[in-house]
């Protein structure tokens, strides 16, 4: 892994591992990176599995317990702590393929409901084995994407991560609800595993921030009149074409037009 760090030139802030395949005293010293602080979690059960974060030295970060779920996934979990801003959750997820997905979409959700009641950024990365470029109709899938977007979490890599012979699959991301950054995503195309390592890079926040300057701060006003004026006004509308349609797109249409 050193080797291949060095060759693509390129530093990263935290380094997230999954599938060591090793266990928990193998993993910190094959994956222990000079520079970085490894956080681990190996598989004894059985062969495979093993999920690990690197991160930076000089990093403020703390491991947080509660968030991992080993029945159905792999996981381990930091809070990277900021200065100025909210704090980080920081995930690394591995979902095994003979895994129920209805059951890890149900585990994901604490997970996601979690995040959002602590009001942090998050970043979920690893390998969910689930194919998001899949053509073929799934429940589970859909579940699974729509659980992410409802909590406003969205994909950073959507170009194929693992290539064969007769396959390409989507199953490897960096999923976040961080909105305010400039995102840059990459895939290396590399034998050092079958799946093709990723990379997401957090440039500079897209807004602002000013600090002893003044500036304008809009928000809505959510005193008692003005929700009251609100109602009304929802209120004041026709519904009955809207309501009258059966399908959803068309409902929209209708509502939009």
């Amino acid at each position: 892994m050193c080797n291949f760090l060095t060759g693509i030139n390129y530093s990263s802030s935290i380094i997230a591992v999954s599938e060591t395949w090793v266990s928990d005293n193998e993993i910190k010293s094959l994956y222990n990176i000079p520079g970085y602080n490894l956080v681990c979690k190996g598989r004894d059960s059985r062969r495979g599995g093993g999920v690990g974060l690197n991160l930076k030295d000089g990093m403020n970060y703390s491991v947080r317990n509660g968030f991992e779920n080993t029945q159905n996934c792999e996981s381990l979990f930091t809070e990277v702590k900021h200065a100025y801003e909210k704090n980080t959750i920081v995930g690394v997820i591995s979902r095994p393929p003979d895994g129920n997905v209805g059951d890890f979409n149900d585990e994901l959700q604490v997970i996601l409901d979690r995040i959002s009641r602590e009001g942090k950024w998050g970043f979920l990365a690893g390998d969910f084995n689930i194919d998001l470029l899949s053509h073929v109709s799934s429940s589970f899938k859909d579940n699974f994407e729509n659980l992410l977007s409802s909590h406003c979490f969205y994909p950073t890599i959507t170009y194929p991560t693992r290539v064969t012979d007769s396959t390409t699959t989507l199953i490897d991301n960096v999923f976040t609800n961080h909105y305010n950054l400039k995102l840059k995503s990459s895939i290396f195309e590399t034998d050092i595993s079958d799946h093709y390592p990723i990379c997401v890079y957090c440039g500079e926040t897209s807004v602002a921030v000013q600090t002893g300057a003044d500036y304008d701060i809009f928000k809505n006003d959510t005193k008692t009149p003005n929700l009251l004026k609100f109602k009304n006004e929802i209120a004041s509308y026709d519904w009955a074409e809207v309501y009258s349609e059966r399908d959803p797109n068309s409902a929209f249409t209708t509502f939009h037009s």
